[in-house]
């Protein structure tokens, strides 16, 4: 009895040995929209009962991004500042557009100058495209004293030397453009102020005054 106690003990001692498992999985940690392998987690069984250990193995820079945007920044002001703001960078906008040269400008009214009948555009397909490459000119006409509409109709090889001028809150841009042999010249009023534009277009047989605004290409 005595031998097979002892046999038993020996046998219990060497499981508790031999039966340990291992495991490891690998935990990583985001800091600041960084991922960084932080650390190793071991988990060892012993007698069916888990063991946590937790071992360092290497530790990346932590970044740490304090990012403050515009909108946060808006919250803070005023309402006459935020008027103010609003205001500065919808000039902003006009100024990019008329320094790159390249718009397209869309009537919203029509009129025969001097003193012709004002008329809504509401068709969005009438637009004068204006770029350094290329012109193209889709615009209603009155003609005479009958007021007839009709539409000119041309592209060009482009616009070249255009050199607009500021004055103030007003930019100023003009330019001559042929269309069989005869030449149509147009000058572009744009305000920074409320985005409006006025295109005059004068021609030997057509005067006309359009009010519009100015888009990207």
């Amino acid at each position: 009895m005595r031998k097979y106690l002892r046999a038993l003990s020996a046998a219990a001692a060497l499981s508790l040995i031999m039966i340990m498992a291992v495991s490891a999985s690998h935990i990583v940690v985001r800091r600041g929209g960084v991922q960084i392998d932080t650390l190793y987690q071991a988990t060892i069984s012993r007698d069916s009962i888990p063991v946590t250990t937790v071992v360092p193995v290497r530790r990346g820079d932590v970044v740490v991004s304090d990012t403050v945007s515009g909108d946060s920044l808006k919250h803070h002001l005023t309402h006459a500042e935020r008027r103010a703001l609003r205001a500065k960078e919808f000039a902003a906008k006009v100024d990019s557009l008329v320094e790159s040269l390249t718009f397209s400008f869309r009537p919203t009214t029509m009129q025969a100058m001097p003193e012709g009948e004002l008329r809504m555009v509401y068709a969005d397909y009438y637009y004068v495209l204006v770029s350094p490459m290329a012109l193209e000119v889709h615009l209603p006409l009155e003609r005479g004293l009958s007021q007839m509409i009709s539409v000119l109709n041309f592209d060009n090889d482009g616009v070249a030397g255009l050199k607009p001028e500021k004055y103030g809150t007003r930019w100023m841009l003009s330019f001559v453009a042929e269309y069989y042999d005869e030449a149509y010249e147009f000058g572009f009023i744009v305000s920074t102020l409320t985005g409006e534009v006025l295109l005059t277009l004068q021609s030997p047989n057509y005067s006309m005054r359009y009010v519009g605004e100015i888009l990207n290409n």
